[in-house]
């Protein structure tokens, strides 16, 4: 059953203050207080310094976002430097884009000069020159992203809306700036995609469109395969994947990737159940570490004949781990799967045994390929609970017991161990009592 969307935030026409207060509000107070220092500098410097972008929008939304992009009229790099004076911070410097980065531990804050971008070629990375405000506005993806909020004293909080994105916002509506919008930057499409599935908004009908348009005149053969591969990360990073997945399959924007790539039943239960297990494995808070990019990746391709997922990986320059570890993931994911349901384990030393030293993503990906619900929960119950299950003793406990160290200490511990996990033993002195009974026994050839 697909996610349904929470309703769109209510947005309301607010003055200067309001907006004032929500800013000084949604800001931790270092952050704040940055905002406050640049915007004095840019006064006195007499230049204009305004917040832009995604972090406008999501504070609009009152959604938490620290990720700050200051556009300034005027000379952004001269603004940088004398911010990092004055605030002891480190600066970077990209001249050639004239933008720069401070880093105020933990917080990166981006600034630019307000400038314009023009395109060589399709699907190139855009060459840059100053412009207006109002210019800078257009070189961005959608309207919702062209909000600009000042933060010079004298005009703290005001909001300029070049392009009608509030409206926009307003309504929940993804819309593009210009025609070309798709052709000149392909990753837009990926990127309006992953907009509406995080905000539960919709394509504006003319954007919709030309998105279209775009795939039919296979606009993504322009794009290198590393800049769509970064894409579908970002995608995977997103609180809810699955519904950006779907919207790629619904549009033709996959089956433009790789034609046999369809969104088949099973594949759409895999794609809601890998959502579900991520979310569960984060509030687990376990000491095991999980590549979502290679989870997704091992769930979404599985389907997909080897030949071909060795195409698509070569097509999208898959990081080189990546493309080594989804098919061996996928692989022994289906092995483990058909073990646990063709020959349960009859106890749960012998499922601990199964899955000891399998990685996170293998049992993971495993998890969502398994239909029977008792599967899931014996994954989730290793990893919970019996993995953590060890010997109270060690090999020193061993030494004094007068055993010496070779092939007889592991299979005693490994004894011990399942002897826990199945409840026969609970406490030191047991293990004790347990290892000296094994101390005169040879280990068994199929142990």
């Amino acid at each position: 059953e697909r996610r349904a969307h929470p309703p769109v935030n209510k947005i309301h026409r607010q003055d200067q203050t309001d907006f004032a207060e929500q800013l000084r509000r949604q800001l931790p107070p270092p952050l704040a207080a940055f905002i406050d220092q640049v915007g004095r500098l840019a006064q006195e410097t007499g230049v204009r310094a305004y917040l832009v972008g995604g972090f406008v929008r999501d504070m609009i939304l009152l959604r938490e976002n620290v990720d700050l992009d200051i556009v300034v009229d005027g000379d952004a790099l001269a603004l940088a430097r004398a911010a990092a004076r004055a605030l002891d911070v480190k600066l970077v410097e990209h001249a050639e884009f004239r933008t720069a980065t401070l880093m105020i531990d933990p917080y990166h804050i981006d600034m630019a000069g307000a400038r314009r971008d023009y395109y060589a070629a399709p699907g190139t990375l855009p060459q840059v020159e100053t412009a207006t405000l109002e210019q800078d506005a257009l070189r961005r993806d959608f309207s919702l992203n062209t909000l600009l909020l000042a933060i010079n004293p004298d005009r703290f909080g005001q909001l300029l809306d070049p392009h009608h994105g509030l409206e926009d916002l307003i309504a929940g509506r993804i819309r593009v700036l210009h025609s070309l919008s798709f052709v000149e930057d392909p990753t837009r499409i990926f990127r309006a995609i992953r907009f509406q599935a995080r905000f539960g908004f919709k394509l504006e009908a003319h954007t919709e469109r030309l998105l279209r348009t775009a795939l039919e005149r296979n606009g993504l053969s322009e794009l290198s395969g590393t800049r769509i591969w970064k894409e579908f990360s970002l995608i995977f990073q997103e609180k809810h994947p699955a519904e950006a997945v779907r919207h790629l399959f619904e549009r033709g924007v996959l089956a433009a990737l790789e034609r046999q790539w369809v969104l088949t039943p099973g594949l759409e239960d895999h794609l809601e159940r890998a959502e579900q297990i991520v979310a569960w494995f984060h509030q687990q808070h376990l000491e095991r570490a999980a590549d979502l990019n290679l989870l997704w990746w091992s769930v979404l391709t599985a389907p997909l004949p080897v030949e071909r997922q060795r195409h698509l990986n070569e097509r999208l320059e898959l990081p080189e781990n990546i493309a080594r570890k989804t098919p061996a993931t996928i692989n022994h994911a289906q092995k483990l799967l058909r073990q646990l349901t063709e020959q349960p384990p009859s106890l749960l030393s012998h499922l601990a045994r199964m899955l000891l030293g399998e990685s996170t993503d293998t049992l993971l990906t495993t998890a969502v390929f398994a239909v029977q619900e008792e599967n899931r929960r014996a994954i989730f119950l290793f990893l919970t609970e019996l993995e953590q299950i060890k010997p109270y003793i060690d090999g020193n406990d061993l030494k004094k017991l007068g055993i010496a160290p070779g092939p007889l200490f592991s299979h005693i511990l490994e004894t011990i161990r399942d002897e826990k996990i199945d409840g026969a033993i609970s406490s030191k002195v047991e293990e004790l009592e347990l290892a000296d009974s094994l101390r005169q026994v040879k280990k068994p050839e199929s142990v």
